[in-house]
C-alpha cells in the first residue's frame, strides 16, 4: 500500500531504513491562510471543472474544522471519515488511519468538486492508475493545470505504488506549481513543488 507520512526529522533516517514511505520535504510552505493569487495565464489553463475542484481545496485549507489532525500527530482526520477509508474510529465522524490520508483529501476535494472518483481509494498509486485508464495521465509537469492530482515518488524510487498527492491549485509557471495537499505536517498544507521535491507527474480528473 502506498503510503504518505508527514516528516518528523527524528524518524525520517529509521523510516528510510525500513523502507517506508514518507511526505516530501516543502521547498516553500504555510500555514493555513491565504493562497497566492493565480496569475491571468494560469487562469487561461482552468477548465471550470478545475476550478471548482481549486475552490473546493482552499475552502478545505481554510476551514479549521476539516484542516488539521485533531489532535495533531494523531492521524485522525475529517478526510478518512467521510470518505469511510476503512480506518479506526477516533470521535466525531473521524478516522485515524495507519497509512496516510493525503489520496483521502484529494479524492474529497475531486469528488466534491465535480470530478468522476470511480476507481480512487486510500492508495496514492489509485489517481495514476485513474489517469492512465481515462488517457489523462502525464510525466510531463509542465503541462499541470489547476485540478490536477499530483502524484509523488520520494521514498522507494521505482516502485509502482506512488508516496503522495496533492491537488494542483495553479498551473506551471516555469519552476513549479502551486498545490494543497492533506497529511503533511499534520494538516492540509501549501506548497510550491517540482520535480526537485519528487513529483513525477500528474492525473487530470474527467468530470461526473
Amino acid at each position: 500500500m502506498s503510503v504518505s507520512r508527514t516528516v518528523r526529522p527524528f524518524v525520517v533516517a529509521a523510516a528510510a531504513a525500513a523502507g517506508m514511505a514518507t511526505a516530501i520535504t516543502p521547498t516553500a510552505s504555510g500555514a493555513p491562510g491565504a493562497a497566492p493569487e493565480a496569475t491571468p495565464q494560469d487562469r487561461a489553463g482552468t477548465t471550470s471543472l478545475g476550478q471548482s475542484i481549486v475552490d473546493w481545496a482552499y475552502r478545505e485549507y481554510n476551514d479549521p474544522a476539516h484542516n488539521r489532525e485533531f489532535p495533531l500527530g494523531s492521524n485522525c482526520n475529517f478526510y478518512s471519515g467521510v470518505m469511510n477509508a476503512g480506518a479506526p474510529a477516533c470521535g466525531n465522524g473521524m478516522q485515524a488511519p495507519s497509512w496516510g490520508w493525503c489520496a483521502n483529501f484529494a479524492e474529497y476535494v475531486w469528488k466534491n468538486g465535480g470530478a468522476n472518483t470511480s476507481g480512487l481509494n486510500n492508495e496514492s498509486t489509485s489517481f495514476k492508475q485513474y489517469g492512465q485508464a481515462r488517457g489523462t495521465w502525464s510525466n510531463n509537469l509542465a503541462a499541470v493545470q489547476p485540478g490536477d492530482a499530483v502524484l509523488f515518488e520520494n521514498g522507494r524510487p521505482g516502485s509502482p505504488d506512488l508516496d503522495h498527492v496533492g491537488v494542483a491549485v495553479t498551473g506551471w509557471d516555469g519552476s513549479g506549481v502551486w498545490i494543497i495537499e492533506g497529511n503533511s505536517h499534520d494538516r492540509v498544507y501549501k506548497r510550491k513543488v517540482s520535480g526537485g521535491n519528487g513529483a513525477i507527474g500528474f492525473a487530470r480528473p474527467v468530470p461526473r
